[in-house]
Protein backbone atom coordinates (compact mmCIF):
# COMPACT_ATOMS: atom_id res chain seq x y z
CA UNK A 1 0.00 0.00 0.00
CA UNK A 2 1.23 3.89 -0.56
CA UNK A 3 1.37 3.74 3.52
CA UNK A 4 3.87 0.99 3.48
CA UNK A 5 1.36 -1.30 5.17
CA UNK A 6 0.28 -4.95 3.69
CA UNK A 7 -2.40 -6.86 3.36
CA UNK A 8 -4.27 -10.16 2.49
CA UNK A 9 -6.21 -10.47 -0.30
CA UNK A 10 -8.08 -13.82 -1.40
CA UNK A 11 -9.10 -14.82 -4.38
CA UNK A 12 -11.03 -17.99 -5.22
CA UNK A 13 -11.27 -19.40 -8.35
CA UNK A 14 -12.84 -22.32 -10.65
CA UNK A 15 -13.04 -23.86 -13.74
CA UNK A 16 -16.01 -26.05 -15.33
CA UNK A 17 -12.78 -27.65 -17.20
CA UNK A 18 -10.85 -30.20 -15.45
CA UNK A 19 -7.50 -29.10 -14.89
CA UNK A 20 -4.33 -30.87 -13.00
CA UNK A 21 -2.22 -29.13 -10.16
CA UNK A 22 0.51 -27.88 -12.71
CA UNK A 23 -1.84 -26.11 -14.73
CA UNK A 24 -3.29 -24.55 -11.15
CA UNK A 25 -0.36 -23.67 -10.12
CA UNK A 26 0.83 -21.96 -13.27
CA UNK A 27 -2.26 -20.33 -13.00
CA UNK A 28 -1.52 -18.45 -9.35
CA UNK A 29 2.19 -17.40 -10.07
CA UNK A 30 1.15 -15.81 -13.32
CA UNK A 31 -2.15 -14.29 -12.58
CA UNK A 32 -0.42 -12.69 -9.99
CA UNK A 33 -0.16 -8.55 -10.92
CA UNK A 34 -2.98 -8.52 -13.74
CA UNK A 35 -5.20 -7.05 -12.12
CA UNK A 36 -2.82 -4.22 -9.56
CA UNK A 37 -2.20 -1.01 -11.31
CA UNK A 38 1.72 -0.63 -12.29
CA UNK A 39 1.85 -4.68 -12.52
CA UNK A 40 3.49 -5.95 -15.63
CA UNK A 41 0.69 -7.91 -17.99
CA UNK A 42 1.09 -11.49 -17.44
CA UNK A 43 3.99 -13.73 -19.71
CA UNK A 44 2.15 -15.00 -22.77
CA UNK A 45 2.67 -18.84 -23.09
CA UNK A 46 5.30 -19.43 -25.21
CA UNK A 47 5.31 -23.10 -27.37
CA UNK A 48 8.32 -25.13 -27.58
CA UNK A 49 8.15 -24.39 -31.41
CA UNK A 50 8.43 -20.69 -30.40
CA UNK A 51 11.39 -20.64 -27.93
CA UNK A 52 13.91 -20.59 -30.50
CA UNK A 53 15.20 -17.94 -31.63
CA UNK A 54 12.83 -15.65 -34.06
CA UNK A 55 14.42 -16.43 -37.57
CA UNK A 56 15.19 -13.34 -39.46
CA UNK A 57 12.99 -11.87 -41.81
CA UNK A 58 13.55 -13.05 -45.61
CA UNK A 59 15.01 -10.17 -47.78
CA UNK A 60 12.84 -9.15 -50.72
CA UNK A 61 13.96 -10.70 -53.80
CA UNK A 62 15.98 -8.85 -56.68
CA UNK A 63 13.18 -6.67 -58.47
CA UNK A 64 10.09 -7.22 -56.01
CA UNK A 65 9.20 -4.16 -54.27
CA UNK A 66 9.41 -3.67 -50.46
CA UNK A 67 6.26 -2.97 -48.59
CA UNK A 68 5.94 0.62 -48.25
CA UNK A 69 5.21 2.80 -45.06
CA UNK A 70 1.43 4.76 -44.69
CA UNK A 71 3.32 8.11 -44.64
CA UNK A 72 4.52 6.98 -48.46
CA UNK A 73 1.38 6.09 -49.42
CA UNK A 74 -0.12 9.05 -48.42
CA UNK A 75 2.36 10.93 -50.23
CA UNK A 76 2.20 8.51 -53.22
CA UNK A 77 -1.37 9.62 -53.25
CA UNK A 78 -1.76 13.76 -53.06
CA UNK A 79 -1.12 13.35 -56.73
CA UNK A 80 -4.36 11.53 -57.48
CA UNK A 81 -6.04 14.34 -54.77
CA UNK A 82 -4.09 17.76 -56.26
CA UNK A 83 -2.78 17.33 -60.05
CA UNK A 84 -0.56 19.78 -58.61
CA UNK A 85 1.36 17.88 -56.23
CA UNK A 86 2.91 15.32 -58.61
CA UNK A 87 5.95 13.45 -56.56
CA UNK A 88 8.39 11.65 -57.82
CA UNK A 89 9.56 8.34 -55.42
CA UNK A 90 12.85 10.25 -54.46
CA UNK A 91 10.40 12.90 -53.37
CA UNK A 92 8.23 10.53 -51.44
CA UNK A 93 11.00 8.72 -50.06
CA UNK A 94 12.80 12.44 -48.60
CA UNK A 95 9.52 13.62 -47.05
CA UNK A 96 8.03 10.03 -45.33
CA UNK A 97 9.97 10.73 -41.99
CA UNK A 98 7.80 13.84 -41.94
CA UNK A 99 4.53 12.72 -42.48
CA UNK A 100 5.46 9.34 -40.30
CA UNK A 101 5.96 11.99 -37.87
CA UNK A 102 2.74 13.24 -38.05
CA UNK A 103 1.09 9.91 -38.10
CA UNK A 104 3.23 9.21 -34.71
CA UNK A 105 1.43 12.53 -33.03
CA UNK A 106 -2.06 11.08 -34.28
CA UNK A 107 -2.55 12.80 -37.21
CA UNK A 108 -4.99 10.84 -39.44
CA UNK A 109 -4.39 10.27 -43.48
CA UNK A 110 -7.36 13.08 -44.10
CA UNK A 111 -5.89 15.38 -41.76
CA UNK A 112 -2.61 15.45 -43.62
CA UNK A 113 -4.00 15.38 -46.86
CA UNK A 114 -6.32 18.24 -45.86
CA UNK A 115 -3.35 20.23 -44.83
CA UNK A 116 -1.07 19.48 -47.43
CA UNK A 117 -3.93 20.10 -50.55
CA UNK A 118 -5.46 23.32 -49.10
CA UNK A 119 -5.16 26.55 -50.19
CA UNK A 120 -2.35 26.17 -52.47
CA UNK A 121 -0.95 28.61 -55.16
CA UNK A 122 -2.35 28.78 -58.65
CA UNK A 123 0.64 27.37 -60.06
CA UNK A 124 2.99 25.11 -58.05
CA UNK A 125 6.41 24.63 -59.51
CA UNK A 126 8.22 22.22 -56.71
CA UNK A 127 5.67 20.36 -55.02
CA UNK A 128 8.60 18.83 -52.84
CA UNK A 129 9.96 21.66 -51.23
CA UNK A 130 6.24 23.32 -50.98
CA UNK A 131 5.35 19.85 -48.85
CA UNK A 132 8.32 19.87 -47.38
CA UNK A 133 7.62 23.45 -45.51
CA UNK A 134 4.03 22.67 -44.76
CA UNK A 135 4.66 19.63 -43.34
CA UNK A 136 7.64 21.04 -40.75
CA UNK A 137 5.44 24.11 -40.24
CA UNK A 138 2.10 23.20 -39.60
CA UNK A 139 3.22 19.83 -37.67
CA UNK A 140 0.50 19.30 -34.94
CA UNK A 141 1.79 19.31 -31.18
CA UNK A 142 2.99 16.15 -29.80
CA UNK A 143 0.40 14.53 -27.73
CA UNK A 144 0.12 15.10 -24.30
CA UNK A 145 1.09 12.82 -21.42
CA UNK A 146 -2.29 11.10 -20.45
CA UNK A 147 -3.47 11.56 -16.72
CA UNK A 148 -1.84 9.18 -14.06
CA UNK A 149 -4.94 7.38 -12.84
CA UNK A 150 -5.83 8.07 -9.02
CA UNK A 151 -4.71 5.07 -7.18
CA UNK A 152 -2.54 4.14 -4.32
CA UNK A 153 0.45 2.54 -5.24
CA UNK A 154 -0.44 -0.92 -4.53
CA UNK A 155 2.21 -4.01 -5.82
CA UNK A 156 1.85 -7.95 -5.35
CA UNK A 157 4.60 -9.12 -3.54
CA UNK A 158 3.61 -12.72 -3.28
CA UNK A 159 0.88 -14.76 -4.19
CA UNK A 160 0.46 -19.17 -2.28
CA UNK A 161 -2.78 -21.32 -2.71
CA UNK A 162 -3.93 -22.30 0.34
CA UNK A 163 -6.67 -25.54 1.02
CA UNK A 164 -9.81 -24.92 0.17
CA UNK A 165 -11.49 -25.85 3.07
CA UNK A 166 -8.63 -24.57 5.99
CA UNK A 167 -5.76 -22.09 6.51
CA UNK A 168 -3.15 -24.45 5.88
CA UNK A 169 -1.03 -22.88 2.68
CA UNK A 170 1.51 -24.02 0.36
CA UNK A 171 4.12 -23.25 2.11
CA UNK A 172 3.49 -25.30 5.30
CA UNK A 173 1.53 -28.46 3.87
CA UNK A 174 0.96 -30.69 0.56
CA UNK A 175 -1.88 -29.80 -1.51
CA UNK A 176 -3.17 -32.15 -4.06
CA UNK A 177 -5.88 -30.15 -6.27
CA UNK A 178 -6.30 -27.24 -3.90
CA UNK A 179 -6.90 -29.61 -1.32
CA UNK A 180 -4.31 -30.60 1.66
CA UNK A 181 -3.58 -34.02 2.58
CA UNK A 182 -5.26 -34.21 5.75
CA UNK A 183 -8.41 -32.67 4.49
CA UNK A 184 -8.72 -34.77 1.38
CA UNK A 185 -7.99 -37.60 4.18
CA UNK A 186 -11.04 -36.25 5.55
CA UNK A 187 -13.31 -36.00 2.41
CA UNK A 188 -12.76 -39.55 1.84
CA UNK A 189 -14.01 -40.72 5.25
CA UNK A 190 -17.35 -38.40 4.53
CA UNK A 191 -17.61 -39.89 1.28
CA UNK A 192 -17.14 -43.63 2.16
CA UNK A 193 -20.22 -42.63 5.14
CA UNK A 194 -22.23 -40.67 2.65
CA UNK A 195 -21.90 -37.36 4.13
CA UNK A 196 -20.84 -35.49 1.08
CA UNK A 197 -23.26 -33.46 0.10
CA UNK A 198 -21.47 -29.94 0.89
CA UNK A 199 -18.13 -31.14 -1.05
CA UNK A 200 -17.74 -30.34 -4.88
CA UNK A 201 -17.55 -32.75 -7.00
CA UNK A 202 -14.45 -32.29 -8.24
CA UNK A 203 -12.45 -32.78 -5.03
CA UNK A 204 -14.24 -36.24 -4.67
CA UNK A 205 -12.21 -39.08 -4.78
CA UNK A 206 -14.49 -41.19 -7.19
CA UNK A 207 -17.98 -39.84 -8.97
CA UNK A 208 -20.65 -39.59 -7.10
CA UNK A 209 -23.16 -42.59 -6.66
CA UNK A 210 -26.20 -41.72 -8.80
CA UNK A 211 -29.57 -41.55 -6.81
CA UNK A 212 -32.47 -43.00 -8.01
CA UNK A 213 -35.11 -39.90 -7.64
CA UNK A 214 -38.26 -42.24 -7.74
CA UNK A 215 -37.35 -44.76 -5.34
CA UNK A 216 -35.73 -42.49 -2.86
CA UNK A 217 -38.77 -40.48 -3.10
CA UNK A 218 -40.98 -43.68 -2.50
CA UNK A 219 -38.88 -44.45 0.20
CA UNK A 220 -39.13 -41.00 2.19
CA UNK A 221 -43.59 -41.93 1.97
CA UNK A 222 -42.85 -44.92 3.31
CA UNK A 223 -40.91 -43.51 6.27
CA UNK A 224 -43.78 -41.27 6.66
CA UNK A 225 -46.97 -43.00 6.45
CA UNK A 226 -49.20 -43.30 9.34
CA UNK A 227 -48.47 -46.82 10.67
CA UNK A 228 -51.81 -49.07 10.47
CA UNK A 229 -52.72 -50.19 14.11
CA UNK A 230 -54.22 -53.54 14.50
CA UNK A 231 -57.87 -53.73 15.25
CA UNK A 232 -59.14 -53.88 18.74
CA UNK A 233 -59.59 -57.30 20.51
CA UNK A 234 -63.84 -56.97 21.53
CA UNK A 235 -64.42 -56.93 24.79
CA UNK A 236 -66.42 -60.64 26.61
Amino acid sequence: MADGQMRWVTRTYFSRTARDAAWWAAHVRFVRGMDAPGQPPAPAAVSTSTEAAEEPRPQPEPGVRAPRSEAYDVLAGLGRREPRLQLSEGDCVQLEHLVGEWLARGAGREQITQALTSGLPESVHSAGPLLRKRLETKMPPSPAPLPEKDHPGEQIVGAVIMCLFCDEDETTTTLDHGVCLDCKEAIARDEAAGLTGDVPDTFLARPRAEVDVAARMAELRSATARPVLPAPRPRR
